[in-house]
């Protein structure tokens, strides 16, 4: 059973709190999954993801995943990994266009 966060380690509070600079990799992407499952916060799902057993890359793991390898973690479905997949891209996206302006 989850045992319930206090109100200031909540990524959403956190970030009205303290801006989104304060946030954790793994906090930044619990807020993009909106949602954990059953068991699971989103927090604990996040850092599921960025942790070694997903690659051993922490944020860069995110780039190294499919829709297929979302789908297979408990917790991750076709809409999850949709959103993943799309922070990926976006983040590709925004690093070229700062590499440009660079």
């Amino acid at each position: 059973m989850m045992k319930e966060m206090l109100k200031e380690d909540r990524p959403y509070e956190k970030c009205l709190e303290m801006g989104a600079s304060a946030l954790s990799d793994s906090e930044l992407l619990a807020v993009m999954l909106r949602t954990g499952t059953k068991g699971q916060s989103a927090l604990e799902l996040a850092q599921y993801l960025l942790n070694e057993q997903c690659g051993n890359e922490g944020i860069l793991n995110i780039h190294s995943f499919t829709q297929e390898k979302l789908k297979a973690i408990k917790g991750i479905g076709t809409v999850k990994a949709i959103q993943i997949l799309c922070l990926s891209e976006l983040a590709k996206r925004l690093a070229k266009a700062s590499a440009k302006e660079g």
